[in-house]
């Protein structure tokens, strides 16, 4: 509906989300891809389509979205690139832990970390997958750095 009101970027995003809540998935996907398609500054678009298939348990095209997210990263503000390749090497994380290529996923958690380390849910994430791997006293220590910076400052 806000598509054929204005068929901005904007729009086919909130389209997009509304179909995803639904789980009218094969729309969401397609309104998400015409977000990015239609706008300037399309990686965040791409990095929620991402996320749209991984939720959707395909991970290989997640990995596709979030590659084209990446090439067209350039055009983002300096700030807001730094968010975005946070969420990519997550988001690629992810995919790669769902494929079950678990070496993949912990390198690209730690590529997040490396982008931001102060992210306690990054910690947390990594902990979770040194802990299938087996890699327990790693583990620990990603929990304990994940517990440091969940501690409100003073």
């Amino acid at each position: 509906m806000a598509a054929r009101l204005g068929p901005t970027d904007g729009n086919w995003a909130s389209l997009g989300m509304l179909y995803f809540k639904e789980q009218r998935y094969p729309e969401a996907t397609r309104a998400m891809r015409r977000a990015a398609d239609s706008s300037p500054r399309p990686s965040e678009y791409y990095y929620h389509l991402g996320r749209m298939y991984l939720a959707m348990k395909r991970p290989q095209e997640a990995l596709d979205a979030f590659k084209a997210a990446e090439a067209k990263s350039f055009r983002e503000p300096p700030d807001t690139r730094i968010k975005i390749e946070t969420m990519l090497a997550e988001g690629r994380a992810m995919a790669w832990a769902d494929m079950g290529d678990l070496d993949r996923a912990v390198e690209f958690e730690r590529e997040a970390l490396n982008i931001t380390p102060s992210d306690p849910h990054l910690w947390t994430t990594l902990a979770r997958f040194y802990e299938a791997q087996g890699r327990e006293n790693l583990a620990q220590q990603a929990r304990q750095q994940a517990a440091v910076l969940s501690r409100p400052q003073r």
